[in-house]
């Protein structure tokens, strides 16, 4: 699971004992997430996605720990015996975190969507109080994001496997259910070309105008399993892999839309979306509802996002239901208006 090299880093720099097993964690798409069983305790192990720059961890590791303060369901990083908070093995960087305890979040159930939205209102809350109001290294604020190159997707390749590679990207696509897919993505080509060009030009009018949007660090995928429950209650905000300084609005549009959308209709469940923002208001959030007016085109931008994201990542991850979702949730949402 892990090399004897790597195990003996650990044993040598942190306070852990002898490391007695090691199994995979659930999760972790982008990260190595391992469950370490030491002779001191039980802890998580992550090795960070090769892309992880050492000033983008770094600003991850002070904010979370500025967090935890606050918000003991926040996890800190540990610090090794020179207190630093993570190491650079085999050219991928590696974080020891304490095993937070609790089940993934169920976002059936209304109670514990309640609690992710008060717990969103928390989060927001302590991030107002962060001191550095300055943007994580190579993680741009949506209004300064550069929509044909960025760390995400470069638009001239994504446009190129669109209208000159589809076919040829087709041939290499053998199960049925992800070529119906692709095929239906690439259907809608010129679509996504079309919101691209729209959604940015929608961004830089907001930023153009002067609008008081407030901004903080945010979480930044702040959905049903990177939250934690436990006897009801959330227990644990995991995976602050995103987290960047960004308008509050739009990661709460983010939310809105992870606990209350209705995904075989590809929008909006309205009232269990009146019901989250309400709880998220109860709780004290920041994001007055004076901007709820945003949600709705903030969500629709985060669907792009997802969808451009994916068409560049295509070729070593593949297009499936969840891409072709964001595309038809995106089409969806131009006729929603959210009535509070």
């Amino acid at each position: 699971m892990i090399s004897p090299q790597l195990c003996l880093r650990l044993e040598e720099r942190y306070s852990i004992g002898v490391i007695q097993e090691v199994c995979a964690l659930t999760g972790g798409e982008w990260n190595k997430l391992l469950h370490l069983s030491c002779e001191r305790g039980a802890f998580v192990l992550r090795i960070s996605h090769p892309t992880t720059t050492p000033e983008a961890i770094a600003y991850e590791h002070k904010l979370m720990q500025f967090m935890n303060l606050r918000i003991p369901e926040v996890p800190a990083p540990i610090p090794a015996h020179d207190g630093s908070t993570y190491f650079c093995h085999d050219g991928l960087l590696v974080t020891l975190f304490p095993l937070m305890m609790g089940r993934m979040l169920d976002r059936e159930d209304e109670a514990e969507c309640l609690s992710a939205a008060k717990m969103l209102a928390r989060l927001h809350n302590a991030g107002l109080e962060y001191p550095d109001v300055s943007p994580r290294p190579n993680y741009p604020p949506l209004r300064e994001l550069d929509w044909d190159n960025n760390r995400t997707w470069r638009w001239v390749e994504v446009e190129n496997l669109l209208f000159n590679q589809s076919e040829k990207f087709l041939k290499t696509v053998s199960d049925p259910e992800k070529r119906f897919c692709t095929q239906q993505i690439f259907a809608k080509r010129t679509e996504i070309a079309r919101e691209r060009e729209a959604i940015r030009d929608w961004v830089a009018a907001l930023t153009a105008s002067g609008r008081s949007l407030v901004s903080a660090p945010i979480q930044g995928d702040y959905w049903g399993n990177n939250l934690l429950v436990k006897e009801g209650q959330i227990s644990a905000v995991l995976d602050w892999d995103e987290c960047q300084t960004e308008w509050l609005v739009y990661e709460l549009g983010r939310a809105t839309w992870e606990f209350c959308k209705d995904r075989r209709q590809h929008t909006l469940n309205h009232q269990k979306t009146l019901r989250f923002l309400q709880g998220y208001q109860e709780a004290g959030g920041s994001v007055p509802s004076t901007d709820f007016d945003l949600l709705i085109p903030f969500i629709r931008c985060v669907r792009a996002i997802e969808v451009l994201f994916a068409l560049q990542q295509a070729s070593h991850l593949g297009l499936d239901e969840y891409v072709l979702h964001n595309l038809l949730s995106l089409e969806s949402l131009r006729a929603v208006e959210l009535v509070l």
